[in-house]
Parts: C-alpha cells; sequence; structure tokens
C-alpha cells in the first residue's frame, strides 16, 4: 500500500474509502489480507485523482471504465482553463462543477477554518445558481477536495460539519409535512440529508434517518406512513440495503440515490445516479396521479 500511495498521491485510507464505498479499484487480496494493486489499478486510481483536482467527485467518475475515464479527462479543462486535446466525446457527462475560480475561495475558506467565509461562498452560489446547481457543482466538488487528504484530517471533518450544517438549515426551511419522504443511509448520514434536502427542493417534507439497523428502518417505515422512501447507498451497503428493501412496504415507493444507486437497478422503478435526477423523480411523484406527466 505505501507504494501505491506515492505513486498516486493519494493517502491509504482514501483508496481504502474508494474501494470500499464505491468499489473505484478491486485489489487481489494474499492470505494475510493485504491488497495488491495492479499496475492498470495504479493508473486507474491516478485518473480519479486528476478528475477529482478538475472538479468531479469520487461518485461521479468511480463508475466509467478505463476506456470511458481516459475520454472524460481528455475533454475537460485544465486547472489552467486550457482544455485537452481530444479526438473523442466524453459519454454522458455528470453535471459540470463550478470553474476553479469559484470552488478555490471556498476550499481557501475551508483551509482557513473559516466557517463564516465557506457559508458566505455557499449562500452566493444558492443565489446565483439555485440550491440543486450549487448542491452537484460547488458542495460534491468541495467534499471530494477535502477527501484527498486524510479522512480524519480536520480540513476534512470542518468541511462536512459545516455543509451538514449548512444542509440542516436549508432542510428546516422547507415547511411542507405531505408528502412526507423518509430519507436514511446505512453508511454516510451526509448522504442521506442532502439527498433529503433536494427531495424538500421538490415540495416534500422530509424526514431522516441516521445509520439504522436494517429492523429500525422498516419499523420506522411502517410507523411514518411516508409517500416515498429514499436510501442514499454506498458501496459497501448495497447487500444490506438489498436485505432492507426486501423488508419495506412494497406499497410506498422506493428511490434509489448516493454513490451506489446503479449497483442496483432492477429493484426498483426508481434510481438516481445525480442530485438532478432526484430532484426529477421526486417532482414527478409530487404530480397528481391523474397529471399528464404520470402517464
Amino acid at each position: 500500500m505505501r507504494v501505491v500511495v506515492r505513486r498516486t498521491g493519494l493517502n491509504a485510507a482514501l483508496i481504502r474509502t474508494w474501494e470500499r464505498r464505491y468499489g473505484a479499484v478491486c485489489p487481489v487480496r494474499t492470505p494475510g489480507g493485504h491488497r495488491v494493486f495492479s499496475e492498470r489499478e495504479v493508473e486507474r486510481l491516478r485518473m480519479l485523482r486528476q478528475a477529482i483536482l478538475e472538479g468531479r467527485t469520487i461518485g461521479q467518475v468511480a463508475h466509467l471504465d478505463d476506456e470511458r475515464l481516459r475520454r472524460l479527462l481528455r475533454t475537460m479543462p485544465t486547472s489552467s482553463g486550457r482544455a485537452r486535446p481530444t479526438t473523442a466525446a466524453a459519454t454522458a457527462p455528470p453535471p459540470t462543477p463550478l470553474p476553479h475560480a469559484e470552488i478555490e475561495p471556498a476550499l481557501a475558506a475551508a483551509r482557513r477554518l473559516d466557517a463564516s467565509g465557506l457559508r458566505a461562498r455557499i449562500d452566493r452560489s444558492v443565489q446565483e445558481i439555485g440550491l440543486v446547481d450549487t448542491l452537484e457543482r460547488l458542495v460534491a466538488p468541495l467534499l471530494a477536495r477535502a477527501g484527498l487528504h486524510d479522512e480524519s484530517s480536520l480540513l476534512d471533518r470542518f468541511v462536512r460539519l459545516e455543509i451538514g450544517l449548512f444542509a440542516a438549515a436549508e432542510l428546516r426551511a422547507f415547511t411542507a409535512s405531505r408528502p412526507l419522504a423518509l430519507a436514511a443511509s446505512f453508511g454516510d448520514p451526509l448522504h442521506a440529508l442532502l439527498s433529503g434536502l433536494v427531495a424538500a427542493t421538490a415540495g416534500w417534507g422530509v424526514a431522516c434517518l441516521d445509520r439504522p439497523h436494517v429492523e429500525t428502518l422498516d419499523a420506522a417505515a411502517h410507523l411514518c406512513a411516508p409517500d416515498a422512501l429514499l436510501l442514499a447507498v454506498e458501496h459497501g451497503d448495497v447487500a444490506r440495503t438489498r436485505q432492507a428493501i426486501a423488508l419495506l412496504p412494497p406499497n410506498v415507493p422506493l428511490v434509489i440515490g448516493g454513490p451506489a444507486a446503479r449497483s442496483l437497478d432492477g429493484t426498483t422503478r426508481w434510481i438516481a445516479p445525480d442530485l438532478e435526477d432526484l430532484r426529477q423523480i421526486f417532482e414527478w411523484l409530487n404530480e397528481p396521479v391523474d397529471s399528464p406527466r404520470r402517464r
């Protein structure tokens, strides 16, 4: 692992997280449990790091195969603003991050542990491009950039805390009580909070569960009688999510979001790989049953 850390510029904790949560790489294990990375996987980690430095999030690029990842990198502008030469278009690119000139001041405020400066940058973005675009184009890249450091670092913890406080405050500003979405994540609670906030922008009341047990989620789904269930899923929680789905009320719409959403294709009609998909799904579910949009 030390050699891979040196060659990729990533820390060991982050590499393990990308493997566990996002399935970004799949190193073989020795009988003693040590990871062995191939040359291809080392190169893939380098490409993933470069994509994040250019503004993507690991959730947006981890599912891409190596060739699609190379094509994406060739079409992305460098941090200097110059486009890389390209001979092929990227396939289904994710939402375009804000320019580095917008993300860097927010990251600089975070490095100074300047909570008010960071919040001012986020608030300004909400005013200029809206809440959902801010979450995808500023907040997600900011989390990814902070996460390039050791996940136990002060910078990463500070950014996650401040964004969590921002999301919770925004969520309280939405007063709708019905329809009600019950949001949960078995892994990182921030995924459920941000996903729930997107549902709120589509006119939903939202209740969030923080890392529930499977049985707790099942009980809450029956007691709260929600109009929809929202599960934000990481790669390390796919099996537990499948277990939970088998217990949930079959008559309640189930929406799957989060980094591992695509891993659960076929379990529900509503799969949301990114936040814009999520917003559109909840807008559609909020339409009257006889609405032309629901036909």
